[in-house]
């Protein structure tokens, strides 16, 4: 399965949208206090964070199960993500700004993942589809669970030249290095030709017997 050509792209992507709306979920409380906002307004936001993930799967996702434009919309949320992501890590922004650059980055990383799954069984059609789930979520727990201490030591770090912390240029590193990798998917989409080509099937078996019953009408005209 590791194998397949095209699998290692939406496997990555996956990955790299799991760790980063974990290691944001993981610190919002520590973000949000060093802030001054109280207890329950982080947790409010906190939970509108999993809801825009939840949203933006939804509403974005839909549109792909339409278009199967699985590659550009990932390439559009990698982009839009890397966009919001820097602007959380800006030093100026406080306040309702900066909520609203984390809820706005959950909506369009949190996508990726049900986009590249549904991706991964478009490349490797026939696989099993559960099994192909389970691997991208087992790679997604670990990279996960790797990349949850390193940010929590980086981000006691900072590059004073620039005002920002170290976990957030690690985690902007990571989402543009997963886009780009990304960028460079080139795989056919098998199930889809199977499922094209099956509907094609159909309707040339559904022209046949008309034809068949065209010809005999006319050799019925040709008795008569």
């Amino acid at each position: 399965l590791l194998l397949t050509k095209g699998f290692s792209h939406p496997l990555a992507a996956f990955m790299v949208s799991i760790g980063i709306t974990n290691v944001v979920s993981t610190f919002l409380d520590h973000l949000l206090s060093h802030l001054g906002f109280h207890q329950h307004i982080v947790g409010i936001v906190g939970a509108l964070f999993q809801a825009m993930i939840m949203i933006g799967s939804l509403i974005i996702g839909s549109i792909v199960d339409r278009n199967k434009r699985y590659y550009r919309t990932t390439m559009f949320c990698f982009y839009l993500s890397f966009l919001w992501l820097f602007a959380c890590s800006e030093k100026t922004l406080r306040g309702a700004s900066f909520c609203a650059s984390i809820l706005a980055l959950g909506f369009f990383v949190g996508p990726i993942q049900p986009i590249t799954a549904e991706l991964a069984v478009e490349v490797t059609f026939p696989a099993d589809e559960n099994a192909i789930v389970a691997v991208q979520m087992v790679f997604g727990n670990l990279f996960s669970a790797v990349l949850l201490p390193i940010c929590n030591a980086a981000r006691h770090l900072h590059l004073k030249e620039y005002g920002m912390r170290m976990d957030y240029v690690l985690l902007l590193a990571l989402c543009g290095s997963g886009g780009f990798f990304f960028s460079t998917f080139d795989a056919p989409l098998l199930r889809l030709k199977s499922e094209l080509a099956g509907a094609d099937n159909d309707v040339q078996g559904s022209r046949s017997p008309l034809k068949k019953s065209g010809a005999a009408a006319s050799s019925f005209d040709d008795e008569l």
